[in-house]
């Protein structure tokens, strides 16, 4: 849809200039920015680079393995012509798949765990509904944010989006 188009071709524009790629996105519930936004890192993962890790966060563990079902359901409607990639659970994880030509990992954490995430070699990050996450006495959503931005170096072709559906009208 435009929106999608939209969001790639910014997508692209900075990948193309060789800069890093942040994006934080407000958005519209149901328009496609969480899907565009996975199968863009799935893209950049099966096409572009080998060993490229990336994280989604969202608030809770499930949201994120929702969103990364994304990844699984655009494999199975691979093109016929080519060969899809195969995507296996790493061995002695429930949060960690990787696919297995590129040597590239795919991790779900949640806002509620960040911990889960850490001695990860992350190059991506889709941070999903950034504006729900839940602030405890503990734990603060920019400080995530924060904590999952210094992970990721500054470097061309590392990505980073923070996308969250905005609330009210207007």
């Amino acid at each position: 849809n435009r929106g999608q188009r939209r969001l790639l071709a910014i997508l692209e524009k900075m990948r193309l200039e060789n800069v890093p790629i942040r994006v934080i996105l407000v958005k519209a519930r149901q328009w496609g920015g969480s899907t565009l936004s996975q199968i863009y890192m799935l893209w950049l993962q099966i096409f572009h680079y080998i060993n490229w890790h990336s994280v989604i966060i969202s608030q809770y563990k499930n949201q994120s393995a929702n969103i990364r079902n994304m990844i699984q359901k655009t494999i199975k409607r691979y093109p016929a012509e080519y060969t899809p990639p195969t995507l296996k659970t790493l061995p002695g994880t429930q949060n960690v798949k990787y696919i297995v030509e590129r040597g590239c990992e795919i991790i779900t954490g949640s806002a509620e765990n960040p911990d889960a995430i850490r001695s990860f070699d992350i190059a991506m990050a889709h941070l999903s509904e950034v504006g729900l996450w839940v602030e405890t006495l503990t734990k603060s959503r920019s400080e995530l944010a924060q904590a999952l931005y210094a992970a990721i170096p500054d470097e061309p072709g590392t990505l980073i989006i923070m996308e969250s559906t905005a609330k009210g009208i207007g």
